[in-house]
Order: C-alpha cells, then structure tokens, then sequence
C-alpha cells in the first residue's frame, strides 16, 4: 500500500510504502483506515485540513465509485466500497489503478493519450479531452486481456492468449530468480543487469519488446493517439524506447515516424493519480457552489 501527501497542486510531499497483504475482511480495511490516519499523523497535518483521499484500485469500479464491479487479482465481485468508507474519516475516491496512473499524465497541452500500465498486470486507460472514456461497460482500456497470441499462455483471467501473461513486469523479475528482493528491487536489478549486457535479460528482453510492439501497433490502429508506458516497466523505458519504436517500424507502415510512443513520468503514478482524483473531487465541489 503506498501513501502520498498532496497540496493543492497535486505534487506530492510525503510519501510512504508498506506492505499490506490483502484480505477482504473488516480488520483489514480497519488496519487501512488506522495506517492512513497515523500517516498524516506523521506528516503533521490536522485532520480537519484533509481535503479527501483517494484511492487506486485493481478492479473495475462502477461510476459512482460505490461498488467494485470486479477485481480479478483480488476474486472480487460486487462488493460495496462502504468497506473503505466505514474507516476513513474523509471525502473519499475509489477509482481503478489504471485510471489513476492515467490521470496522472495529464497536463498542459497532453490531454488525448492511451495510458498502459505494464506492471504485475497489465492495465490501460484512455484519456479523451481531459477525461477517462470508461466505454458502456466501464471496461475500456483493459488492453492485458486483449489476445496478443491466439491459444496462447493461460491468464489469470481465464482465457487463453491474453496480453498480461506476455507483457507482465512478472516476466522480467523472474529472470532474476532472486525471490528474497522487492519488487521494486528486482525491477531496478533487472534493468541494472540488461543494461550490463546480462544474455538471460537481454534475451527475455528482446522477446518481451516484440511482443510489446505488437500491441502497441495495434492500439495505435485503432485509437490513433499518443501512447505513454506507465507501470513498473514505464519508469525504466526512457532509454529502450528507441529500441522499441525500431521493431514497431516492422508493423506500423502507415506512420513514417514512430514518435507517438513515450515514456512515463517517474513517479508513483497511482498513488499521484488518485490523490489528483480526489483533488478534481474537492474542486467539482466548490464549482457546485458558485
């Protein structure tokens, strides 16, 4: 779970990581709700000047933001938000992660782009004129269950072929075979180890990248907007995205230049993008007001 502080411009001024287990169960939202509030606490601000919270989540979130629809990492179906509610004190956002590291990239003069969180799993969102489309189902940009290789490796979604099991941040820290490490850690090894001409990263690498241009080019046909890569992956991107947009020339004939493909900011996206949700929350109130 990570926590981040933000003024009013949405920069973020504290900001802390820890490790929460999840378990759908009041003690665990209780254990949230308490953690929350020791961590503004800690960076010594009243609670009266909380503004709101909000807070990212792997599911699909209905739009009113009172239910999770569904959530295939955590086998949820339908369940109320009142959970998050029953023990947070303040005005509260709960929106999808994907979304949330969306929101995150928009900024003056970028406000049509395809997000694509590559991470443990794959994610995407799609910003149109400063706003997400959510599509009729709320579930457009779900771009790691879209068929990249037809009976392909099984996803945990069910299905065959999937784009997550091909493009998960798993797939690269697993090369590592070093269980012991963080995430976050075996993601900065990683990239330490490709970059050192490691042959193990370097093949799973190359592999991982073509079948990354697929993807990408595809979306591109169908979209025709800029594309950022977020997640894990998108934080170390910056320096093979030469190399990516390169393969990407073998199936995009119609662009003479690959220019349309960018990296992330470095930063927490999520957590940055649903604390901005939550500041977008506040505002839309007092516009209600004028």
């Amino acid at each position: 779970v990570s926590m981040a502080l933000t003024d009013l411009q949405g920069e973020i001024l504290e900001n802390v990581r820890e490790e929460m287990i999840f378990s759908d169960t009041l003690d665990w939202y209780r254990e949230l709700g308490s953690r929350l509030r020791n961590f503004v606490d800690r960076c010594g601000i009243p609670g009266d000047r909380v503004l709101g919270v909000g807070i990212s989540f792997p599911g699909i979130i209905d739009e009113d933001g009172s239910e999770v629809i569904r959530s295939h990492i955590f086998g949820l179906s339908h369940m109320s938000t009142d959970r998050f509610r029953r023990f947070i004190p303040w005005p509260l956002i709960i929106a999808n992660d994907a979304n949330c590291g969306c929101r995150s990239e928009l900024a003056p003069g970028r406000d049509s782009y395809l997000y694509i969180s590559l991470s443990t799993s794959v994610g995407g969102s799609i910003m149109v004129n400063g706003r997400i489309f959510t599509g009729d189902t709320r579930q457009a940009g779900e771009i790691g269950h879209m068929i990249l290789v037809p009976g392909g490796r099984r996803c945990y979604c069910g299905k065959k072929g999937c784009a997550d099991p091909y493009l998960s941040s798993m797939l690269l820290r697993n090369t590592l075979q070093m269980p012991e490490l963080t995430r976050k850690e075996q993601m900065a090894l990683f990239f330490e180890k490709l970059e050192a001409g490691d042959p193990d990263c370097g093949r799973v690498w190359d592999t991982y990248l073509n079948d990354l241009a697929v993807l990408l080019t595809n979306l591109r046909m169908a979209l025709d907007m800029d594309m950022i890569i977020g997640g894990e992956v998108g934080r170390f991107m910056e320096p093979h995205l030469e190399e990516l947009t390169n393969k990407m020339t073998e199936y995009d004939l119609f662009q003479r230049d690959i220019d349309y493909v960018l990296a992330c900011r470095p930063r927490n996206a999520f957590t940055a993008g649903a604390a901005n949700m939550a500041l977008d929350a506040f505002i839309g109130t007092l516009l209600e007001q004028v």
